[in-house]
């Protein structure tokens, strides 16, 4: 077997596991040693290589047994703990397209670092190091596909993956993924839709795409990252970091960007579960 095969049937199986889980409405399906064994046997090749064939793959692993702390899991098959972090851009105007139990958003960085160390300086030195990006557009002119997703593809990736390349510079301890695909993490995406299983995702999606198609192309200015945080239930926003605005015709520079502003929307109401798009990911 390939290591490109490795890596479609990780995809496949972890995928095969979400919709049963959905199934058994959230209940986590459990595994013993012998039936992780085929599973690890391919991730093994999946988590060290020093690149990851499908780079461009959905947010997907396959769990890994779970010790101590990693009993606290978010629902989704990753072992996020509470307080830790992670950098998103929200996509409004993309939400009325998104099929998922996420809101529409691009991942630029997770898990970043505990929450914990926000206080300590990082969020000072996070914002600072943001401001200095300048706000930019993305374009959604066409839909792609994964195993079991279907998902926009942000035109250009340029000044997302500048984001995530400076943020991995100053904190580089934050591997993309917790390095399931590689050191380098996986290309911009936003997810629309990830909730049908292998038998009906092919067909679903066809009729999906061509009922969405024609609101496309889509535009949208992004002008703050957002810091959200695993709260043990839900991922919730945090705080907003801004870029740097763009300048007005005519001027030279770009106005000095507004400080942090502080979102801390942790009510159930209010609180964004980002964990759910692409198989389980803010």
């Amino acid at each position: 077997m390939s290591d490109r095969d490795k890596d479609a049937e990780i995809l496949v199986l972890h995928h095969q596991v979400m919709v049963l889980e959905r199934r058994l409405d959230a209940e986590r399906v459990e595994f013993d040693s012998e039936d992780r064994a085929p599973g690890l046997r391919l991730q093994t090749r999946a988590a060290w290589a020093p690149t990851a064939p499908l780079r461009s793959l959905p947010i997907m692993s396959v769990e890994r047994p779970a010790t101590g702390a990693d009993n606290q899991r978010s629902g989704s098959g990753w072992p996020d703990r509470p307080g830790d972090t992670a950098l998103t851009i929200r996509v409004p105007e993309a939400h009325p397209l998104v099929r998922s139990a996420t809101p529409a958003h691009i991942t630029v960085l997770y898990p970043f670092v505990p929450v914990t160390r926000i206080a300590t300086g990082v969020g000072r030195e996070l914002a600072e190091l943001l401001s200095r990006h300048d706000a930019f557009e993305l374009t959604f002119a066409r839909f792609r596909r994964y195993p079991g997703v279907l998902y926009l593809d942000p035109q250009p990736h340029q000044p997302l993956t500048a984001l995530t390349a400076d943020v991995r510079r100053r904190w580089p301890e934050a591997v993309p993924y917790r390095g399931i695909f590689g050191d380098e993490g996986l290309d911009p995406h936003l997810t629309v839709a990830n909730d049908e299983g292998p038998d009906t995702w092919e067909s679903a999606y066809d009729a999906l795409e061509a009922e969405l198609t024609p609101r496309l192309p889509l535009t949208a200015t992004v002008r703050e990252v957002l810091l959200i945080v695993w709260d043990g239930t839900a991922w919730c926003d945090h705080a907003a970091f801004p870029l740097r605005p763009t300048p007005p015709p005519g001027t030279a520079t770009a106005q000095t960007p507004p400080p942090p502003r502080a979102v801390h929307e942790h009510s159930a109401a209010r609180s964004s579960r980002y964990k759910g798009a692409a198989g389980g990911r803010p």
